[in-house]
């Protein structure tokens, strides 16, 4: 009896042992999963192979999901004695079964196919990360763009970032005398873009739309043109940006009331025999209705519009803008604008995100899959609009996403073909096409349907003509 409890109590003993020797080559297991690297090593790796994961599921950027897929990917890795992986492609697809579906609605018809392209490689020894080149997605599965998209930069010199101060700087401008020896506001032509700040402050827009120059807005009616760092050209016409676009400018008092004078003695809407007078100015408007000014450096442009006079019905002239430039100015080319696919890729799936995701939209995360903007308006020192394409701007309030504009054109009559969508709203479908995705309790009427959901409110604006949905506003909440 004595040797069976012997034998009972090594029997036990042995499988509470091989239960600890397994829980301790499990742990193991477990904490030795490949790495998912956020670069690609700078040294000869080894690429054993590639390898797709992929999920059903009706929240397909959620955490909960990207683990679950991140997780098969290791476990493969590691099975195939890889140690290491690249993410490098990240595909969203939405759900459709092949057989039809009767009776009531499932969440099938809401599921998406999401997965995760990883390269699987052998690590090599390196100590170096000089020019170590990112990987398309880091190591939590979200994408990484090269481009940094807090900062443009439009030239070596000259570097817009967003305002990241309590106040802006808006100095009391005395001189308002424009002329060909003085100036703009006392400012010379070649003056630096730092002298410029100095004396009018902090701008309201800043564009980079062409080739080897830079464009910076006062308030919505001052625009400053610089190449190579030097202030080349000022004019109160810029007739490049749509209304909506100027609209979204702040006011600022001494740009938009117009106190500019030319030679200090005549200002907006002098008559044009007035202005010839007290400029001792020869000669006629020229076809684009402006008188032209020169001397040895510079050229000044007054331009004038009509109206019809009541007493005679004759032509009335008066002084409606201005233009300062360098004799040595020259017309860049312009940057292509057309929207990226990039762009609007990253919008497709943003109001699931917003229904879904406990964080809702992560800005600095958007932004990246944004890229460069190429212009910034400047709301407040806490506030900023970002423009990247003819389409597409992008309210951005303390470091945090607050609207989404898909505009009919940030400029003037420059449309393009890409549409845009958010989620199943789609630029040019109808109202009558979009019913199946629309409420009772959404406001519509026959040109607008604002829906309000707990993390947003979306505002979509039809044609009168065509009925189709040509621009859209996401407010998030």
């Amino acid at each position: 009896m004595k040797n069976r409890n012997n034998v009972n109590l090594t029997i036990v003993f042995n499988a509470f042992m091989a239960v600890l020797i397994s829980s301790s080559v499990q742990s193991k297991t477990v904490n030795k999963l490949p790495t998912i690297l956020d670069y690609y090593p700078n040294c000869d790796y080894q690429t054993v192979r590639s390898y797709t994961v992929k999920e059903k599921t009706i929240s397909p950027l959620a955490k909960e999901t990207t683990i679950k897929l991140l997780k098969k990917l290791q476990n493969k890795a590691s099975n195939i004695g890889a140690d290491a992986i690249i993410i490098e492609q990240r595909k969203i697809k939405k759900y459709k079964k092949n057989n039809n579906h009767f009776g009531s609605i499932s969440d099938e018809n809401n599921s998406s196919i999401i997965s995760y392209e990883g390269l699987l490689i052998k690590t090599c020894q390196s100590s170096s990360t000089v020019e170590r080149k990112a990987a398309p997605f880091n190591h939590l599965g979200h994408p990484v763009n090269k481009m940094t998209a807090s900062t443009i930069s439009l030239s070596t010199k000259i570097v817009f970032t967003p305002p990241v101060k309590a106040t802006l700087h808006r100095p009391t401008i005395s001189n308002n005398e424009i002329s060909l020896t003085q100036g703009v506001y006392g400012l010379k032509m070649g003056a630096s873009y730092a002298e410029v700040h100095t004396m009018l402050g902090d701008h309201s827009f800043a564009f980079d739309l062409f080739e080897d120059q830079q464009i910076i807005g006062y308030g919505r009616s001052h625009w400053l043109f610089f190449q190579a760092d030097k202030l080349v050209k000022v004019s109160t016409q810029y007739p490049v940006l749509s209304m909506d676009t100027l609209n979204k400018i702040p006011l600022i008092d001494f740009f938009d009331d117009d106190k500019w004078k030319i030679n200090g003695l005549v200002g907006l809407k002098t008559p044009l025999a007035e202005v010839k007078k007290s400029l001792n100015i020869q000669g006629d408007l020229n076809a684009k209705k402006q008188l032209i000014v020169k001397d040895n450096n510079n050229t000044m442009l007054l331009n004038f519009t009509s109206n019809k006079s009541h007493a005679d019905n004759k032509s009335v002239y008066s002084l409606s803008d201005f233009t300062v430039k360098s004799n040595s100015y020259k017309e860049p080319s312009h940057k292509a604008t057309l929207p990226k696919p990039q762009h609007f890729n990253a919008l497709k799936l943003i109001l699931t995100t917003l229904e879904q995701e406990e964080d809702g939209v992560v800005w600095s995360e958007l932004s990246k899959e944004l890229g460069n903007p190429i212009g910034r308006i400047t709301v407040s020192a806490q506030s900023y609009i970002n423009i990247y394409n003819e389409n597409l701007a992008v309210l951005i309030k303390r470091t945090e996403l607050d609207t989404i504009y898909l505009l009919e054109e940030v400029f003037q009559h420059k449309k393009n073909n890409t549409h845009w969508s958010l989620g199943p709203f789609s630029q040019g479908k109808t109202i009558a096409q979009l019913s199946a995705y629309l409420s009772e309790d959404d406001y519509l009427d026959e040109s607008e349907v604002m829906i309000n959901a707990d993390n947003y409110q979306l505002s979509l604006f039809f044609d009168y003509d065509n009925l189709g949905l040509y621009e859209a506003t996401l407010k998030v909440n």
